[in-house]
């Protein structure tokens, strides 16, 4: 379910949590921590902005310093078992539904079976740490203001079952007809990781890390691409 759109998009990828959760989930204070790393951040001035006042005494030029950095906008969570975010304290927001209960991979990994069908369950929902890090990007200097509300759910796969399950309107766009069209990775370089269209939660992918990441990337493309 699509509620809301930021107008710009930052994904921040997180795999490391700390503390007392459980193996396996991150906690908001993890998350908001992540984001006071200097790695994080990449400040960087790319350039100067030159500005014209001008009022009925004359006209003078002022100048400002033009930057360039990562806001932690969203988390996205990519994960198998339908109401298990790895996200503790928003897990709660993709409860199963009567038409969204099961997850997981298309076998039951028996040796005779062939497992390279998954499928994933994904959401959007914004970054916890956004008011935390706009202090520590504002020590550096100048400071991008970040463009989602923390918590705001901005998809919810769950919510979305007609797309996500079973694929309408995803397998009707060109991108999902035409090969080699937004593809992550690529046949070319033998390291093809799954298509970005149709924009659902099944792929063929053998490496559950690689079927994780691209399910990643189709979600964070649907809440960026204006009218979906």
């Amino acid at each position: 379910m699509n509620l809301r759109k930021p107008s710009a998009w930052t994904a921040l990828a997180l795999s490391i949590s700390t503390g007392p959760a459980a193996a396996g989930t991150l906690t908001s204070a993890t998350l908001a921590a992540s984001t006071l790393s200097p790695d994080c951040l990449e400040y960087k001035v790319v350039g100067i902005c030159y500005w014209l006042l001008c009022t009925p005494f004359g006209c003078k030029v002022k100048t400002s310093t033009k930057v360039r950095h990562f806001v932690p906008d969203a988390v996205v969570s990519s994960y198998s078992n339908t109401g298990e975010n790895p996200w503790v304290e928003v897990s709660s927001l993709s409860s199963p539904t009567s038409f969204a209960q099961d997850g997981g991979d298309g076998t039951t990994n028996h040796n005779n079976e062939d497992n390279l069908a998954k499928f994933k369950n994904a959401d959007v929902i914004g970054h916890p740490g956004g008011a935390t890090f706009s202090k520590f990007a504002s020590a550096s200097g100048y400071a991008c203001q970040g463009a989602a509300t923390p918590y705001m759910p901005y998809l919810l796969s769950t919510l979305d079952t007609i797309a996500w399950r079973y694929g309408v309107p995803e397998s009707a766009y060109p991108e999902a007809l035409i090969p080699g069209r937004r593809e992550v990775g690529g046949l070319t370089s033998g390291d093809m990781w799954g298509s970005v269209y149709p924009r659902s939660g099944f792929i063929h992918q053998a490496d559950d890390y690689k079927a994780a990441a691209v399910m990643a990337q189709r979600a964070g493309d649907v809440v960026t691409r204006s009218g979906q």
